[in-house]
C-alpha cells in the first residue's frame, strides 16, 4: 500500500481537488479495515456500504475510489454496476429574479449596494466561481473581445469565459479607480456575507448563494444555444459529464429563449 503515490496518481487523473480528497479518504477507510486489496475484500467492503443504506451517489463515490486504486496498482477486479441516482435540477437564478426580486432591496441593505450588484452580475454572466472572481486582475479583462481570462482555477488550467458588454462601463470605471492589480479587493467572506444578508433580510425562497448564479449562467447559455463543449470550457469542468448535469431544460424553454441575449 503506497497512498502517497496514489495521491499523485489522483492529481494526474482526477481534475477536482475535492473529489481527490474524497477518493483518498475512502481508500484510507478501506485499508483501515482490510490489509489486502483483492476481489473478496472489495466485495465485503461494498456489501457493508450497501448495509449502511448509502445514497446512490455516495455509494458510487466509494466504488469509483476503489476503481481508481485498482487502475493505480494495475490489477483486474470485477465491480457491480453503479447505482442509478435520481437526477435533479440544479438550483439556479434567472435574470428576472435578480432584477425584480433581489436587486430592488440592495440600497436598503448595503451601503455599497452598487458594488455588490456588480459582483453578482459578473458572477451570473460569466459563470465564475467566487474564488476565481476574487483572484481576477485588471489585465484578465479583454473588453475588445468580450472575454475574461480565468487564472488560478480549480483545475490549475487557464480558461476564457464571457465578459458581456452591459458590464463594460462599470468594470472600466472600477479598473481606473482601483490602485490594486486586482479587480476587486474583497475576500470570500465579503461574498458570503452578501448572500447571508439577503437570505436573512428577505427570507429568500431559493436560499441565494454564489453557485446558484453559476448554475444560472449555465442554464442561460444552454437556452441561448451555446454548444455543450464550449460551455464545458467556459465553466472550467474537467469532465463533460459535469456539464451534462445542466441538460435538464424543458424543450419549450430552449425554443422560446434560444435567441435571447443577456440583459442585466
Amino acid at each position: 500500500m503506497n497512498l502517497e503515490n496514489f495521491e499523485n496518481y489522483l492529481k494526474i487523473h482526477v481534475g477536482s481537488k475535492n473529489t481527490r480528497i474524497q477518493y483518498l479518504s475512502r481508500i484510507y477507510m478501506f485499508f483501515n479495515n482490510y490489509s489486502v486489496f483483492h476481489q473478496s475484500s472489495i466485495n465485503d467492503f461494498l456489501a457493508k456500504c450497501v448495509d449502511k443504506n448509502l445514497k446512490p451517489h455516495t455509494f458510487n463515490g466509494y466504488m469509483n475510489a476503489l476503481k481508481h486504486y485498482m487502475k493505480f496498482i494495475k490489477i483486474d477486479i470485477e465491480f457491480p454496476k453503479q447505482k442509478k441516482a435520481n437526477k435533479t435540477k440544479k438550483g439556479y437564478l434567472t435574470i428576472k429574479e435578480l432584477e425584480e426580486e433581489i436587486f430592488p432591496y440592495f440600497d436598503d441593505i448595503f451601503y455599497d449596494a452598487d458594488m455588490r450588484k456588480l459582483i453578482i452580475r459578473l458572477l451570473f454572466s460569466s459563470g465564475l466561481r467566487p474564488c476565481e472572481l476574487i483572484n481576477l486582475k485588471k489585465e484578465d479583462l479583454d473588453f475588445k473581445n468580450c472575454w475574461i481570462t480565468v487564472k488560478n482555477t480549480k483545475d490549475k488550467e487557464d480558461r476564457n469565459t464571457l465578459l458581456i458588454p452591459n458590464l463594460h462601463n462599470d468594470l472600466k470605471q472600477l479598473c481606473e479607480s482601483s490602485r490594486s492589480d486586482k479587480l476587486f479587493n474583497i475576500s470570500k467572506s465579503y461574498i458570503k456575507y452578501t448572500f447571508l444578508k439577503i437570505n436573512n433580510m428577505l427570507g429568500y425562497k431559493k436560499h441565494l448563494n454564489a453557485y446558484q448564479l453559476r448554475h444560472g449562467f449555465a442554464h442561460h447559455c444552454l437556452k441561448c444555444g451555446i454548444d455543450l463543449k464550449r460551455l464545458k470550457e467556459m465553466m472550467g469542468h474537467w469532465d463533460i459529464k459535469m456539464t451534462e448535469e445542466y441538460l435538464t431544460l424543458d424543450s419549450h424553454e430552449i425554443i422560446d429563449d434560444a435567441v435571447k441575449k443577456f440583459k442585466i
